[in-house]
């Protein structure tokens, strides 16, 4: 099984020059007119994805293969409390939210993790995105997650719908004060014979979606 989480480096990278471009007065229009008309909003965008980029963190807890379940957590460094906004892809096909389950530890009465009945409750669907409507920072732009799946050779046909799935932050789950520095833990129902798990993270923006960072995950 091997981790790659290269993207999300391009991903931060590309709002580092966007940001560049903003602050030394190069014409944003051009760039992400199509989804932000001021120059105050296309920096509060800016500092958004930054900081969204910055302190989201996903990574893998362990394999069941005997299941075919994937254990993942997400974090945020931030301490903020934001629920979790996530699809996932498994090799060229989107999961449903009802594939993804989340741990709450509120519903736990046994200290064994997703044993009970609502102790691991699904996703729910957020948005059925698509592709066309949905905004990467990528290439020194913002571009569709249509043209990124194209440009990263995915393989994901971009004529597929979405699915935006919501994993609750489980410091809005159990009672838990202060900044949240717990992890969420998520699980995922693979398909037989799956080799490769892309785990897209977004964020919410003047009610659009904006990816933030894509998680691989290669199992052989």
């Amino acid at each position: 099984m091997e981790i790659v989480g290269k993207a999300q480096s391009e991903l931060l990278t590309t709002v580092a020059l966007i940001g560049l471009a903003l602050v030394i007065g190069i014409a944003m229009i051009s760039l992400v007119g199509s989804t932000v008309s001021s120059y105050r909003e296309q920096a509060l965008l800016i500092n958004t994805l930054n900081s969204e980029i910055s302190n989201t963190f996903v990574n893998l807890v362990t394999y069941d293969d005997t299941r075919g379940r994937l254990w993942l957590l997400l974090k945020r460094l931030d301490g903020s409390r934001t629920d979790f906004f996530i699809a996932i892809a498994a090799d060229t096909q989107y999961l449903q939210c009802s594939s993804v389950q989340y741990f709450n530890p509120a519903a736990d009465t046994n200290g064994i993790m997703c044993d009970e009945s609502g102790d691991c409750p699904s996703a729910q669907q957020f948005r059925l995105g698509d592709p066309k409507g949905i905004y990467v920072p990528y290439g020194g732009s913002i571009t569709t997650l249509a043209d990124f799946i194209r440009a990263r050779d995915y393989g994901i046909s971009t004529a597929s719908y979405v699915p935006i799935c919501t994993v609750r932050n489980v410091c809005n789950l159990a009672s838990i004060p202060g900044l949240c520095t717990s992890n969420t833990i998520f699980r995922v129902s693979l398909p037989i014979g799956v080799k490769m798990v892309r785990v897209f993270i977004f964020t919410l923006f003047s009610n659009n979606l904006y990816l933030v960072n894509v998680y691989e995950v290669r199992i052989s």
